[in-house]
């Protein structure tokens, strides 16, 4: 056969092969007769049938290793089947350290163990100008106006993430701060009932006391163990509140995570009163006295201070903008 299966073509006429067959039966004296023709015609047929045809009347049979070099002069591709030349990919693709990457006019698209990153940048635009990335139930589509995202699966918040909102009602994957509760699907929880809190569960479970996310029953061993107890952690208190940061301010009283604290109104202690005094307001009576060569003055002083004020509560309210407040599950 004129291929030896390492890609290397030699010439036969049935009892010589190489480079030089008819110069082998010349030095060996022997006459060369159609069958030689035929044998060695044969398979220089069958060598270029296994050529691939210019004109693409067949097909490879195998895949085909390019040995590192490059397939030039490709025209755009436009089906699913169809090769992308680098023209049509920007600055081309490249596979560093075993990971994906294809490059797009400014956009990355990295595919790895962890699934598929995208960076997208000024590219990855579709027929009609408009950039859309599939990313599971995600969305990215980049218009005139800039970058939107549709989707409820991806999120640049965690579990315990708080936002203010004048919506009504949660978003997706997040609970309204209502002074409720959490817990499993079995549990009384007011707020949320659902396996989905356990995440939320958990994080307050470890970081907030009991004294501020109150566990029915009580705290156990865990908060995986009070959670499959169907137990209910009650939220921290938000409705009508101001928000503040929790920690140990400079010159400040050392505020816990999750403490309430404070009163809309309030009432005066007198060690809470300014130091001040009082106008008493005064009587005198004149007498005098027979059979004394002068005067004598004397006489009786009564009096009470005035009241004031209405012995009423004093407002302890700064301007406030009030807001519903929500927290990731």
């Amino acid at each position: 056969m004129p291929w030896n299966g390492s890609g290397v073509f030699s010439r036969t006429d049935g009892t010589r092969n190489g480079a030089s067959v008819w110069t082998q039966a010349k030095a060996a004296l022997v006459r060369i007769v159609a069958v030689d023709h035929d044998t060695h015609d044969q398979d220089l047929a069958s060598g270029i049938n296994n050529c691939l045809a210019r004109d693409g009347q067949n097909r490879p049979l195998a895949s085909i290793d390019w040995n590192g070099q490059k397939i030039t002069g490709l025209a755009a591709g436009t089906s699913s089947g169809d090769a992308l030349h680098a023209g049509q990919m920007g600055e081309g693709m490249e596979l560093v350290s075993g990971l994906f990457r294809a490059k797009l006019d400014g956009t990355t698209l990295k595919r790895s163990s962890g699934g598929l990153a995208v960076n997208v940048g000024e590219g990855l635009e579709d027929g009609e100008g408009t950039c859309r990335v599939k990313l599971a139930d995600a969305t990215i589509t980049r218009s005139e106006d800039g970058l939107a995202v549709n989707s409820a699966a991806l999120s640049l918040f965690t579990t315990g993430d708080v936002k203010p909102t004048f919506k009504v009602a949660a978003d997706a994957g997040w609970v309204m701060m209502d002074d409720g509760s959490i817990g499993d699907a079995s549990s009384e929880a007011t707020t949320r009932a659902h396996a989905d809190a356990e995440a939320l569960f958990t994080l307050l479970w470890d970081n907030i006391p009991d004294a501020h996310c109150v566990v029915t029953g009580g705290r156990g061993a865990s908060a995986s163990a009070d959670f499959a107890a169907h137990k209910t952690l009650a939220l921290p208190k938000v409705l009508g509140r101001a928000l503040a940061s929790a920690g140990s301010g400079s010159d400040l009283t050392a505020r816990g995570l999750g403490e309430v604290l404070g009163a809309e109104t309030h009432a005066l202690t007198v060690a809470e009163m300014p130091a001040h005094s009082h106008v008493m307001p005064t009587t005198t009576t004149a007498r005098y006295d027979a059979g004394f060569a002068g005067f004598r003055q004397g006489g009786t002083m009564n009096g009470a201070t005035e009241s004031a004020g209405g012995d009423g509560m004093h407002n302890n309210m700064q301007p406030t903008l009030f807001l519903n407040v929500m927290i990731k599950l």
